[in-house]
């Protein structure tokens, strides 16, 4: 119907000249000659067959056009040149697109070479990086202050941090990023990140809460730790000493949960966004703003849903639902 009407619209002069004609044909022979309105009839009935055929022609032909063309614009896969229409006008829109559409081609192209060039040597500076980041822990190990080693391992393990943040921010959009689907036991990736940041813990006298049931699920482990690793990182930059974290589970969501700083409600729509570090980032001078971004793509991609609840100077709940086809009973 929407075609239809696009098309009347499309022909509109041509029916409105056609109507005046039929009219005058029909009523100058009848007041001016006389003539027996059968006399007329007949040949208007014919040129009305002539311009019916034509028209339900060129209403397909039309309609056939519209919907390519919206293909074309929703898929940008199909080639425009199998329209067929010998119009000169359309042939040239038919030219000046071709070549627009080559051009973007090429564009993709090109970006798609400095993407792979960018992608290459930030992963090449990841994997360098990591010779002298190998070499600084070695020396902390020798080194025989307590408190002093122990701040230079929290040090350390935040460059270590930002650096995989960058390697999985290059990875996370990438054409080979293919998920690895597996059981991953949940209490045993979360204790494994605690560990990871035990330091932090220690050195900020932050309580653990820890109540986790026995909860597997079929996921990727890499990006489920990545996401574990994001949110109680943020939960113990945020925390004060002495603070308490708790983490504990349902039979499908894993919650995160802390006494810190918190989040303004006006600041939690838009905490997931790439670059934003809201007041609290601003002030402590902590943030990068990528690490709730990435968590927030990385929970997409493996279909979870996240949800946050804060109040300012009481702290911050995070919510990690499960879809229940992933969880193994």
């Amino acid at each position: 119907m929407k075609i239809l009407k696009q098309y009347l619209k499309r022909q509109l002069f041509l029916l409105i000249s056609l109507l005046i004609s039929f009219l005058l044909i029909t009523i100058i022979p009848i007041y001016l000659y006389r003539l027996n309105i059968e006399i007329i009839f007949y040949p208007l009935f014919i040129i009305f067959v002539i311009f019916s055929f034509y028209f339900t022609r060129d209403f397909f032909k039309f309609k056939k056009e519209i919907e390519m063309l919206e293909n074309f614009y929703k898929y940008n896969g199909i080639d425009i040149s199998k329209i067929k229409n010998n119009d000169p006008v359309y042939k040239k829109y038919e030219k000046i697109i071709l070549k627009l559409q080559q051009k973007n081609l090429d564009l993709i192209k090109n970006k798609k070479i400095e993407l792979n060039l960018m992608s290459d040597y930030y992963t090449m500076w990841v994997h360098q990086i990591k010779t002298p980041i190998s070499a600084l822990s070695f020396l902390i190990e020798n080194v025989e202050d307590y408190n002093k080693r122990q701040k230079l391992e929290i040090e350390l393990l935040k460059i270590e941090q930002y650096v995989d943040m960058v390697l999985n921010y290059l990875r996370i959009d990438s054409e080979n990023n293919d998920l690895v689907a597996e059981k991953v036991n949940v209490d045993e990736t979360i204790k494994k990140v605690v560990k990871k940041y035990k330091n932090i813990f220690i050195y900020k006298k932050i309580s653990l809460d820890y109540n986790i049931k026995q909860l597997n699920l079929i996921s990727d482990k890499k990006w489920l730790e990545f996401i574990l690793e994001q949110l109680i990182s943020n939960a113990l930059k945020y925390t004060q000493n002495k603070g308490i974290i708790k983490i504990y589970n349902t039979e499908k969501t894993l919650i995160i949960e802390d006494n810190g700083i918190g989040i303004s409600k006006d600041n939690i729509p838009l905490i997931f966004e790439k670059g934003y570090t809201g007041f609290n980032g601003r002030k402590e001078r902590k943030s990068s703003g990528l690490g709730l971004y990435l968590t927030k793509k990385v929970t997409d991609k493996l279909n979870y849903e996240l949800e946050i609840f804060s109040e300012v100077n009481k702290g911050t709940k995070i919510i990690i639902k499960f879809p229940k086809n992933n969880i193994i009973e």
